[in-house]
């Protein structure tokens, strides 16, 4: 999870160095970490690339009802009448696989922006055209190395702790 976390933020910060863009916080679920956006981007246009997460989120209500509705044989109920946050996690997990769908044939890239594009217009109501920067796209995919930004960042090898260390950086485990 940190690795990810760490590469997520370092592509992040490349791409709207290399944009001039900006990024925000933006609180999804109180009482937990928010989500990074790039700022100015509508929200109209955020929820139009969360369709998924919609699924998701009516699935898992669909199954936490089922959870704390749940009798056994003698007609008792299963499990404790509020969901916990561990059943809450692995039933989150179950809709998601719930709701997957199934893979898609590919297409070229020129025919999904044009979808893309069509697509987001319809949703917000705003055709704004962003020019497109060449090599932008060809340089975000190619490999990061996150190890050694993480070292030249902190200015110690030792700058990762925990059991992922010794992928991340190299190192073995202990700081």
């Amino acid at each position: 999870m940190c690795a990810s976390a760490l590469y997520n933020e370092l592509v992040a910060a490349e791409v709207c160095e290399a944009l001039g863009l900006a990024t925000e916080p933006r609180i999804v679920t109180p009482g937990r970490r928010p989500v990074m956006e790039i700022a100015g981007v509508p929200h109209e246009l955020i929820r139009w690339t969360s369709r998924r997460s919609d699924q998701i989120a009516a699935c898992l209500e669909e199954l936490e009802h089922e959870y704390v509705t749940a009798v056994d044989d003698d007609g008792e109920l299963k499990f404790l009448p509020v969901v916990s946050e561990r059943a809450r996690a692995k039933l989150n997990a179950m809709a998601a696989r719930k709701t997957r769908p199934p893979k898609q044939k590919t297409l070229p890239l020129a025919q999904l922006r044009a979808w893309w594009k069509a697509s987001a217009i319809l949703t917000s109501g705003v055709a704004a055209d962003v020019p497109r920067v060449p090599g932008i796209a060809d340089e975000a995919h190619r490999p990061v190395d996150c190890a050694g930004r993480l070292r030249r960042r902190s200015g110690r090898r030792g700058a990762c702790r925990g059991w992922w260390s010794g992928w991340l950086c190299g190192g073995t485990g202990r700081s």
